[in-house]
């Protein structure tokens, strides 16, 4: 019976100290991720762009300016 309760609880250990871990590696995931979205958006910000008019001119349907555009006034009004 004593031996089943230490076992028990050494499961129980077990198991918080893995529900930690877990805990610990999201996070520092979600930092890295938030680094790398910032490094991005500062990178971005940094390149030369067309301005919306200048990418329809050249043919660029897509949007693609436009987004760039928008991120660009993102970083800018941080």
């Amino acid at each position: 019976m004593r031996e089943t309760n230490i076992r028990i609880n050494e499961e129980k250990e077990n198991q918080k100290r893995e529900k930690l871990s877990r805990k610990q590696a999201k996070e520092e995931n979600r930092k890295l991720r938030v680094e790398d979205r910032e490094k991005s958006a500062i990178g971005a910000a940094k390149m030369p762009r067309r301005t919306v008019g200048e990418a329809e001119e050249d043919g660029d349907k897509d949007g693609e300016a436009k987004e760039r555009e928008r991120e660009r006034e993102r970083v800018q009004s941080k």
